[in-house]
């Protein structure tokens, strides 16, 4: 038909502001793609009230090969950079097929495309490291393992070294990767069945028997993540 003709040839153009809506207007020759235009119309409404209209473009051109979408859906864009770093929209319809029906937004970050915009933006964040490393010099690296599971168990994040180098080499790679504790099995400065604990944010150091700090680890670092 001709209008459906029209409206195909037209949807390529349909991209701006508010203007956008009423020309779209005159192609909605059915209920469906009415009751989308009044959905669209509404989400802009909104985000007129939030002000944030003129960080908004629509583009009805935008066609998604999925066919969760319900709704609108969208893309976060960055000034400068011309891939969308985010994407999301409104599927009520898909938590239905799983048997909980219930509707839903959801968008992801692109991870690669954000760091992309903040190498070129110069942003430097800094990432909190592991609360502990462990270093272990023994050949079974068993008590390695039991402290790792034991401090994770108390919510801690647990890294442990896997590579084979002199101690100040891995306390050097511990503090460049912003640890907090470095915990040193088997080796000269602390005995058998003893752990060297370091604390490189005080800069302090002290030797644990390793029987103590998996029978209560939260006496001597404090409970939870990031003691």
């Amino acid at each position: 038909p001709a209008h459906v003709r029209a409206a195909l040839l037209a949807l390529p153009t349909l991209f701006g502001r508010a203007s956008v809506l009423e020309q779209a207007a005159a192609f909605a020759r059915n209920e469906r793609s009415a009751r989308a235009l009044a959905n669209l119309a509404e989400v802009y409404r909104l985000l007129k009230i939030y002000g944030l209209a003129d960080s908004v473009l629509l583009d009805l051109g935008e066609v998604r090969g999925f066919d969760y979408y319900s709704g609108t859906y969208f893309e976060a864009y960055v000034a400068g950079f011309g891939a969308a770093v985010a994407a999301g929209g409104r599927y009520d319809d898909m938590l239905g097929r799983f048997g909980y029906d219930c509707a839903a937004v959801g968008f992801a970050f692109d991870i690669g495309r954000a760091l992309s915009v903040m190498e070129t933006q110069s942003v430097a964040v800094a990432m909190p490291g592991p609360d502990f490393f462990i270093i272990d010099f023994t050949p079974e690296k068993t008590a390695a393992l039991s402290l790792a599971r034991r401090l994770r168990d108390t919510g801690a994040s647990v890294a442990r070294d896997i590579i084979s180098r002199g101690l100040e080499e891995s306390v050097a790679y511990a503090r460049a990767q912003r640890v907090h504790h470095v915990l040193v099995i088997g080796h000269a400065r602390a005995g058998a069945d003893e752990v060297l604990a370091m604390d490189l944010q005080a800069g302090a150091e002290r030797v644990l028997a390793v029987g103590d700090v998996l029978a209560h680890p939260e006496r001597f670092f404090g409970g939870g993540s990031h003691a």
